[in-house]
């Protein structure tokens, strides 16, 4: 019932790609443009650095939010503020709302530091 049509168009760029690989061939090395294609295991590195920079982000996220929340309620050495030391020290000081609120940030990126720390730059 329907036809495929015919796509002139793939003949001549066909045509057009072979004339410039020729073009290349004999020393035109304008005419088209190497493109390096990394290989399995520097596609991975790749991934897995782009995978550490988004944790680091995002720890980073929750450390600020972190120290907006302690600001607000008035404690301004806030700097570490999920370390045992420093949290214990804050702890009485805190209302209860904003102990469920640090706690939960805690628990989302902190709870885990150390092995968040395994992908930092000496990873």
């Amino acid at each position: 019932m329907f036809e495929k049509p015919v796509l002139v168009a793939d003949k001549l760029d066909s045509r057009h790609l072979a004339e410039k690989l020729q073009r290349y061939v004999l020393v035109n090395h304008r005419a088209m443009v190497p493109v390096y294609v990394p290989s399995e295991t520097e596609e991975q590195q790749r991934i897995e650095a782009r995978h550490r920079r988004k944790l680091s982000q995002q720890i980073r996220s929750l450390e600020v939010r972190g120290q907006g929340l302690l600001l607000s309620e008035g404690v301004f050495r806030t700097s570490n503020w999920w370390r045992e030391v420093i949290w214990q020290k804050f702890k009485p000081q805190l209302c209860p709302q904003l102990l469920a609120a640090l706690a939960l940030i805690m628990g989302f990126g902190f709870a885990n530091y150390t092995t968040a720390q395994k992908f930092g730059p000496g990873a």
